[in-house]
């Protein structure tokens, strides 16, 4: 049961969806931040990236480099800054 919902009754579809893990730790695959971004939703324009960014709260230490955030230098120095 979720929310009071039978998951036998909620499709697999709907529910990988919609629910997701957050983990404790931080954590980026070996990729720009951009791309570690996008496996969220593989089909994510700039501007989805972006929003998606600052819901996560991200764009304070994306915005601090002065490097895009597409480089992987930045995404290097974002892993040993936390």
């Amino acid at each position: 049961m979720i929310d009071g919902q039978d998951l036998k009754k909620i499709g697999v579809p709907y529910l990988r969806e919609n629910i997701s893990i957050v983990q404790q730790e931080p954590l980026l695959f070996n990729e720009t931040i951009k791309t570690n971004i996008k496996y969220g939703r593989l089909d994510a324009d700039d501007h989805d990236i972006r929003t998606s960014a600052v819901q996560a709260n991200a764009m304070g230490f994306i915005m601090q480099n002065d490097e895009d955030v597409s480089t992987l230098s930045v995404q290097e120095r974002i892993k040993t800054n936390f």
